[in-house]
């Protein structure tokens, strides 16, 4: 029985993963406007930053899914999965304000609260370790797009 959970779970989280990348990559399909901007001489070629992203989602659905079959289903384990919910639903907010919107500056703000409810979410699965750790490239690549973009800004007032 605790098999069966597991393949579904695992099953529930790959689905979950690529609908969430279907969907950024529905709104990243026009680029032309940001690549009309002055870019910074060291920012990644859009392969690059498109793979890096499905890493990333792929390690914040492993995490979410070593939480999820080793964590005790209690009060606190659905804060946490609730945590992953509302991060995905950021990430999406944020994909929104940058791609959709052209606004640079509030996708910084956008980007920084993801980066926050990283955070608060690698707290609360520290205890499998592995977990948190999955969490890490993801929160240090937030850091690193909100710095990319606040560079953007910078190059084009």
């Amino acid at each position: 029985m605790k098999s069966d959970n597991r393949l579904a779970n695992s099953f529930i989280v790959y689905v979950a993963t690529v609908l969430f990348i279907a969907v950024g990559g529905l709104t990243t399909t026009q680029l032309h406007w940001l690549h009309a901007m002055q870019q910074p001489s060291w920012m990644p070629v859009d392969d690059i930053i498109a793979t890096a992203w499905l890493i990333l989602f792929l390690c914040v659905a492993s995490s979410m899914s070593l939480f999820w079959n080793k964590s005790i289903h209690n009060k606190a384990f659905h804060y946490s999965i609730a945590l992953y919910a509302g991060n995905a639903f950021l990430v999406l907010l944020w994909n929104f304000v940058f791609f959709g919107l052209h606004n640079l500056s509030a996708s910084v703000w956008v980007a920084g609260f993801v980066s926050v409810v990283t955070i608060v979410l690698m707290v609360r699965v520290r205890k499998v370790i592995t977990a948190a750790v999955l969490l890490v490239p993801y929160l240090a690549w937030l850091l690193f797009a909100m710095y990319v973009t606040q560079q953007i800004i910078l190059l084009n007032p």
